[in-house]
Formats: structure tokens, C-alpha cells, sequence
């Protein structure tokens, strides 16, 4: 092979590996906001933050320092609306702690897949575990302006279930 074969070679694998490498930290930093709801989500809460809930009417702080950053403010109001922060709360009420792992993110045209294990564990060491997806969008800063978790139903039957 000539030299200058060589060299466009090797300069053309050089900005390759950068472009992709570029490429794939840029879709992380787009999906921080996104990691850090689905991770806050499922992040279990302390005795002061489950008192905090117990006000009738109220939004307890620690709710909003969760997710207040990494949402639009319209998809914040939804969010609160249907209560989906109260997962945690619930794992509390049933002495049950949640843990999320292998959270894959896939970037479709104009929206993300989500799937990732989540492990919910008793008092008694007993292990339940669900495979779980949502969806989501994102605006151009990164920030969550949708989110639809499809298997709610399914983890609040398993935190509502009372161990043996």
C-alpha cells in the first residue's frame, strides 16, 4: 500500500472512532435527564420523606428535587398528576424496597424505548422481579416532556402483595 493510501486511511479511522465516540456521548448526555427520572422514580424514600407524604393535599418537597430539573414543567404537572412518584411511597407502606437494573435507553426517530429489571425485595430477603418499558420523549435541552411506564399496574399488584 502506497503511503498516502496509508495515510487517508489511517486519518479516516481516526475521525471515525471520534465522530462515533462523539456520537454516542452526545446521546448520553441527552438521556441524563431521562436516566435520572427513571432512577429517581425508583428510588426508595426515608422515614422524614414518607412523612412528608402524609399531608393531605401537598407535594412533598423531596418529590420535586427528584424530577423538578430533568422535566418540562407541563410534563413535571403530569407526572404529579398521575401520581407515579408514589411508587416509592408504596414500597415504604409494604416494607418493600425497589431496585432498577440493565436500564437500556433506544433512540427511535422522534421518541426513546426504555427496558430495564426491576427487583422489589421484602423484609423476609423475598425477590419478586418484572421486566419493564416505557416510552419517552425528549425536548432539544434534553429535559423529559413525556413519559408513559406501560407496566405500572403489574409493580403496584407486586408492592401491594404481602409477603408469607
Amino acid at each position: 500500500m502506497n503511503k498516502s493510501k496509508l495515510c487517508f486511511l489511517a486519518s479516516f479511522c481516526l475521525t471515525s472512532s471520534v465522530l462515533f465516540g462523539c456520537s454516542k456521548e452526545k446521546e448520553e448526555l441527552s438521556t441524563k435527564h431521562l436516566t435520572a427520572v427513571i432512577e429517581n422514580t425508583f428510588k426508595n424514600i426515608d422515614d422524614s420523606q414518607y412523612e412528608q407524604t402524609e399531608i393531605p393535599s401537598t407535594v412533598p418537597d423531596w418529590v420535586y428535587e427528584r424530577f423538578e430539573t430533568h422535566m418540562t414543567s407541563e410534563e413535571l404537572e403530569n407526572f404529579l398528576s398521575t401520581g407515579t412518584y408514589q411508587v416509592a411511597v408504596l414500597a415504604y407502606m409494604n416494607d418493600k424496597t425497589i431496585q432498577i437494573k440493565d436500564l437500556s435507553i433506544d433512540h427511535k426517530n422522534d421518541y426513546y424505548e426504555l427496558c430495564w429489571t426491576t427487583q422489589v425485595k421484602d423484609i423476609h430477603a423475598n425477590v419478586e422481579i418484572l421486566q419493564v418499558e416505557a416510552s419517552a420523549q425528549l425536548d432539544t435541552n434534553g429535559l423529559v416532556t413525556y413519559l408513559n411506564i406501560n407496566d405500572m399496574f403489574e409493580l403496584q399488584k407486586i408492592l401491594e402483595n404481602q409477603s408469607p
